[in-house]
């Protein structure tokens, strides 16, 4: 059995507060933002924060 050194990185990644999600979908939905201006706002990736090429998944 492997420790846990040799499993890899953990999966724990960031978290976003609800009131969070919800900022970032009114900012893709009623201002029009850009997923990816979005996605550089949070400080995170497109996939990250739950974004594709063509917007939320």
């Amino acid at each position: 059995m492997k420790d846990a050194s040799e499993t890899g990185p953990s999966r724990s990644g960031t978290r976003y507060s609800a009131a969070g999600k919800l900022k970032a979908v009114k900012l893709y939905f009623e201002e029009g933002y850009q997923a990816r201006d979005i996605a550089r706002e949070l400080g995170s990736g497109m996939s990250c924060a739950g974004i594709n090429g063509s917007g939320f998944q």
